[in-house]
């Protein structure tokens, strides 16, 4: 299966480490391609104030743990879903969603969201976090 990981599961992974880093990596060893947008290492250098506050990681192991996710996870340029753009901005939930589901619509993936958002259009199948935890048995 190939799935486009949105910024948020990223976030939960930098932060909270465990569960999230442990689904990455099942995933990723099982076969299924990760994927994500190269806007996601602008919106984690963007929050990264907030990644620190939560996560109590200072910015070299917050670099470290994305260095870690990102082995796992492939970053797509922009010019290869450029084309999916105005076809992504009607379904996204929120603008900064927009290269997400141009990414997965690029690739015919579905996406790793737990953006309760994500789950209001019918053109790209949405995979919350528990569901991917029933469907690999972690």
């Amino acid at each position: 299966m190939k799935l486009v990981v949105d910024a948020e599961v990223v976030f939960a992974a930098l932060i909270g480490g465990g569960f999230t880093l442990r689904l990455i990596k099942r995933l990723s060893d099982e076969g299924h391609e990760l994927l994500s947008p190269d806007y996601l290492l602008e919106e984690v250098e963007r929050r990264k104030p907030k990644i620190k506050k939560f996560s109590g990681l200072d910015n070299p192991r917050i670099d470290f743990l994305l260095d870690l996710i990102t082995e796992r996870i492939k970053i797509v340029e922009k010019s290869e879903y450029q084309s999916f753009i105005k076809r992504a901005n009607p379904i996204a939930a929120h603008a900064i969603d927009i290269p997400y589901f141009a990414l997965a619509m690029a690739t015919r993936s579905a996406i790793w969201s737990n953006e309760k958002g994500f789950k209001k259009q019918d053109k790209v199948r949405i995979y919350t976090t528990p569901e991917l935890k029933r469907l690999v048995k972690l």
